[in-house]
């Protein structure tokens, strides 16, 4: 009798496993309710009441046909990355209803969009004024609130590349291009040289500033040594002038010496080597010679001496003139 109790339990394990499904961590599972379209966050969901899509990136490529300004066919291509966005599931089932491949339908009409905004920005400009920056700029800008409304999620707008279909056409740009380059890196090489030049003008100068500063301070060096030379010779002047007035008063305070004292003058020293030279030559007449450092010309003890010296000769010739005894006169 247990078998019959265990039909029912197998039955309704076969029903579980047949109808319940583990989510996989790149899956979304979308559930109908009263409030709208809700996200299933269990692992396990029934398959039956629910919907999975996927949650990975999906990648665009296109290449479009379009015209610039003028009428210049162009080739252009371009990658979008998008994936479904989770805060706005109404509007993605709204578009690629209740089917697992919702993300595709989406993008198979965004795409229709992208091909729209690029034909209307191509045909707004010259064929020049298109490159791919500013293309995927422009789509970047516009694209996002379309995405949103077509509940997705707009990852990246790439431009591979924009090309005119017609190969003079290409080939007269690619030259144009080419041209436009060499001349922006001749510019940047005469600004180079240029930035050379003025920062080697900018050097000399500095460095004749620095030649012109050192050139002062020598001056000024200079000067300051003249200025202590200037300074030690008056010194020096000064010096040898004081040395002669104490000479000169040494000299003052002698000459009255002897002036008030006449007798100190044969304590000379002029006196002294007269006196050792008479009496070395007792008989001879003696030249002494006296220079002007010993006497200077016009002092007052030379005076003093000549006049001595001559009175002592007026004394000797009087004594010559007048003998005191014929005898000695005759033997004289």
């Amino acid at each position: 009798m247990w078998w019959f109790l265990a039909i029912p339990v197998v039955i309704l394990g076969g029903a579980l496993i047949f109808e319940y499904r583990i989510r996989q961590p790149d899956q979304i599972v979308l559930r109908e309710s009263r409030e709208g379209i809700l996200r299933r966050d269990s692992r396990l969901y029934p398959r039956h009441f629910s919907l999975s899509i996927p949650a990975t990136v999906r990648s665009l490529a296109l290449e479009v046909n379009t015209e610039a300004k003028g009428r210049v066919a162009l080739v252009i291509r371009i990658t979008v990355s998008v994936a479904a966005d989770t805060s706005r599931l109404d509007q993605l089932i709204r578009i690629g209803g209740w089917d697992s491949r919702v993300v595709e339908v989406a993008a198979d009409e965004l795409r229709v969009t992208i091909e729209g905004l690029v034909r209307e920005y191509t045909e707004l400009h010259e064929v020049e004024e298109i490159s791919s920056a500013a293309l995927s700029h422009h789509l970047e800008e516009n694209l996002r609130g379309h995405a949103e409304a077509l509940g997705l999620e707009m990852i990246s707008v790439i431009t591979q590349s924009v090309d005119p279909s017609d190969p003079d056409i290409a080939e007269t740009l690619r030259q144009r291009e080419e041209a436009r380059i060499r001349e922006r890196t001749e510019k940047v090489n005469q600004e180079a040289r240029v930035a050379a030049t003025a920062a080697r003008i900018e050097a000399d100068a500095q460095v004749a500033d620095a030649e012109h500063d050192l050139a002062l301070k020598r001056l000024s060096l200079k000067q300051e040594q003249e200025d202590a030379y200037a300074q030690l010779e008056r010194m020096r002047i000064r010096e040898e002038l004081e040395r002669r007035e104490m000479q000169l008063a040494m000299d003052r305070q002698e000459v009255e010496l002897v002036t008030q004292n006449p007798e100190l003058l044969i304590l000379t020293p002029q006196v002294a080597r007269l006196a050792e030279a008479s009496q070395s030559l007792r008989n001879a007449r003696t030249v002494v010679s006296l220079s002007g450092d010993d006497l200077p010309e016009g002092s007052t003890l030379l005076q003093t001496l000549v006049a001595l010296l001559q009175g002592g000769a007026r004394a000797g010739g009087a004594e010559r003139r007048e003998p005191a005894d014929p005898a000695d006169s005759a033997e004289a």
